[in-house]
């Protein structure tokens, strides 16, 4: 979530000195934009939302992949507009990993890397999209293994996947916002 912040603001501070505006941007329409925010929420709202109902894991996981097909498929019928092919592939990549582990596999060490002592993901410490990398994981390279420094509340450990989402987030926004625009338009 905060690589996917981080990206929305590059994309926002690259577009204003690009000469763009925000204005822009928010003339900027995707086909299927309502299902594409409701997607969006619903993903960042499932595992609370399967966490209070006491929804199997499995279900919840189900759940979660269904939604990331419905914003792959979104982002893919946008393919035209930039950097949505770059989002459609990391999500595409990210639900593959997942769906092959019953989970985003994480690793340890890179966490360990980030808080600074000796990190063993426990069972209390897992949520419905996440598990430890072990020997057995499939396609590991593409888990939740590029540690992301920085001040406390926003370190994390992303994925190569979630790396093509943001960089398809910042391309989207700043060319969004400088299309058609010039140095001398004073938006």
């Amino acid at each position: 979530m905060t690589l996917l912040l981080d990206a929305l603001l590059v994309g926002v501070v690259l577009g204003l000195l690009g000469g763009g505006s925000l204005r822009r941007l928010g003339e900027t329409h995707l086909r299927l934009e309502a299902i594409l925010m409701g997607s969006l929420v619903l993903q960042l709202a499932m595992p609370g939302i399967a966490s209070a109902a006491n929804m199997p894991r499995a279900l919840a996981l189900y759940v979660w992949l269904m939604i990331m097909l419905v914003l792959v498929l979104v982002a893919l019928l946008n393919h035209r507009e930039a950097g949505l092919l770059l989002v459609s592939l990391g999500i595409g990549l990210n639900a593959l990993v997942i769906a092959i582990n019953g989970g985003m596999p994480v690793s340890e060490q890179a966490v360990t890397s980030l808080v600074g002592h000796t990190y063993v993901m426990s069972s209390d410490s897992a949520d419905i999209l996440h598990v430890p990398i072990r020997p057995s994981t499939v396609a590991a390279s593409l888990s939740d293994t590029i540690p992301l420094p920085g001040p406390k509340w926003h370190r994390g450990v992303v994925s190569v996947g979630d790396v093509f989402i943001a960089s398809g987030v910042a391309a989207f926004v700043f060319i969004s916002m400088t299309r058609g625009a010039s140095r001398s338009d004073g938006d």
